[in-house]
């Protein structure tokens, strides 16, 4: 394994038993970098200690980088000559991406909707059984969670991080009859998405 995936590793995980386990495979393989990561409080870098507030599945600035791109063009004009090309742009984008919704039909946006596809289908090898009516242990034989549909919480705590249920909460979901989309966070539904895009500059 090499030293980028080790700390990758630590940093996707989702529980602190999963995060000292990657840590120490990172112990491991590399002391210098174990002991540098240490040194860092975890929840400035591992969603392990995230808190469940974020409703956000990033971990890196991701998001600075393609306006940074978009506005390479206007970096060399004086100050207020920038500042209008970057609003007109903004402008621009906001009213294309409120047209767009406009047309779309469902009810969860759709990059969302593609990543609940996704986890339908990695679900699959999951079987969830009833603990009561809405608590679920979710077992395929090499990993064990449990899933409340009432909290909507699942024991990996991806569901609790990103407030979309994750492979476990389907599994869940399903075995209870129930649609997985009316478990998505309001956040992540077309009318927030309409909210998000209505304002003009």
């Amino acid at each position: 394994m090499e030293l980028k995936d080790a700390l990758w590793r630590c940093a996707r995980a989702t529980t602190i038993k999963e995060f000292e386990t990657r840590m120490q495979e990172l112990k491991d393989l590399n002391i210098k970098a174990w002991e540098y990561l240490a040194d860092i409080n975890p929840a400035q870098w591992s969603k392990s200690h995230f808190s469940s507030r974020t409703l956000c599945d990033c971990l890196a600035n991701n998001l600075s980088e393609p306006f940074n791109s978009m506005i390479l063009e206007a970096r060399d004009k004086p100050i207020l000559a920038m500042l209008e090309w970057i609003r007109v742009r903004l402008m621009t984008k906001l009213y294309k991406k409120m047209k767009h919704i406009e047309k779309y039909t469902r009810n969860v946006c759709p990059n969302i909707q593609d990543k609940l596809e996704k986890l339908k289908h990695e679900s699959i090898p999951f079987c969830a059984t009833p603990l009561d009516r809405f608590m679920y242990e979710v077992d395929n034989g090499h990993e064990r969670h449990v899933v409340d549909l009432t909290r909507r919480t699942c024991s990996c705590r991806i569901w609790d991080l990103i407030r979309l249920p994750c492979k476990h909460g389907i599994s869940a979901i399903v075995k209870n009859l129930k649609k997985v989309e009316d478990y998505v966070h309001p956040c992540y539904l077309r009318e927030a998405y309409v909210k998000t895009y209505k304002e003009i500059i």
